[in-house]
């Protein structure tokens, strides 16, 4: 149970976080309810989903700067703690909160398991990855590829879009997704809601390109 206290703090920690990385964790949780609705989901509490979406990401705090914005290939020992963000975001809120309720915490550690088994940190298979984890999932490769980093600019929704079909019964539910393509542009316009400005890559005004994960 979710007390009121608990409630409070939880949307305080997640205020911080949701709008670390460019707001990344909000445009997350901006699309959560619209998924939502377009799955049939109208039984489901959305708030705690809509809490985990914006914490999923809340232990890159733990990974230092130069490797989290790294404009270059990442050598395979830093990939590792930049995996290790899951698991570390379950040690945050734990230790600030002292409880992490389980749709929260799933949302936190489970949003990088695959359809297919092929995610971390657990290797979940299929529906073995709870419901709120499929769904941060699929939004935050949607804005993941939608919003422009120093180095790169954002990708069209049609790439998007065909990098999610390809997708489809490997990295995402399949049931899912359908709902999301289905809806597309309503997600996408959930997203745009809270969206930044687009920024120029560095590599139009004189910095190097890169890449990171």
């Amino acid at each position: 149970m979710v007390t009121p206290s608990l409630r409070h703090k939880l949307e305080s920690l997640a205020t911080q976080a949701g709008a670390e990385n460019d707001g990344h964790g909000n445009r997350v949780a901006a699309m959560i309810p619209t998924i939502m609705a377009a799955a049939g989901l109208v039984d489901r509490d959305v708030w705690p989903i809509v809490i985990g979406a914006r914490l999923h990401d809340i232990g890159k705090r733990m990974v230092p700067p130069d490797i989290l914005f790294a404009q270059r290939s990442l050598q395979h020992y830093e990939r590792k703690i930049i995996a290790n963000h899951p698991e570390d975001g379950l040690a945050i809120v734990k230790e600030a909160l002292g409880h992490v309720p389980q749709v929260i915490g799933t949302c936190i550690n489970d949003h990088h398991e695959h359809w297919d088994g092929s995610g971390y940190p657990g290797n979940l298979r299929g529906e073995a990855i709870p419901l709120p984890a499929r769904l941060v999932a699929i939004a935050d490769v949607i804005d993941a590829l939608a919003s422009p980093r120093a180095y790169k600019a954002g990708l069209s929704a049609a790439v998007i879009r065909n990098v999610l079909v390809r997708g489809r019964g490997k990295l995402f539910d399949p049931v899912l997704l359908d709902a999301v393509l289905e809806n597309y542009n309503a997600i996408l316009a959930a997203r745009v809601s809270v969206a930044p400005p687009p920024r120029m890559p560095a590599s139009v005004v004189g910095g190097q390109s890169g890449s990171t994960p």
